[in-house]
């Protein structure tokens, strides 16, 4: 799949209730869309309703718009059933340079613990 007329892209909003019948995308999608867009990509929303092995859809995605698109400026994501500990942890080894804005909505309810020593 080619997606160069995606070129000049600067805000991508993704929505997904993940249902069996109506797979995700699968991760060719996430490497041609954010190779193709990583100079002009700056604002990028997720949410993913998953469960079950499609829970960590997300973060490894995230990962890897992290590694191809540098100059986020602005970037949230929300979905439900992943470990928002882990996830800040894989996340905060690749943020952006340029990012000013990380927005995290989930529907964690037990809190979370971040390190004391960073």
């Amino acid at each position: 799949m080619s997606l160069t007329s995606f070129l000049q892209l600067g805000e991508f909003d993704f929505c997904n209730e993940w249902n069996p019948l109506y797979p995700l995308p699968q991760h060719e999608f996430w490497e041609d869309i954010f190779h193709n867009t990583k100079s002009s990509l700056k604002k990028i929303s997720f949410m993913v309703d998953s469960s079950g092995s499609e829970r960590y859809f997300m973060i490894n995605e995230i990962l890897l718009l992290f590694n191809h698109c540098k100059q986020f400026k602005e970037f949230s994501f929300s979905g439900d059933d992943f470990d928002a500990n882990e996830s800040l942890i894989k996340l905060g080894i690749l943020v952006p340079t340029a990012l000013r804005s990380l927005t995290i909505k989930d529907g964690h309810i037990g809190g979370w613990t971040l390190p004391k020593d960073h």
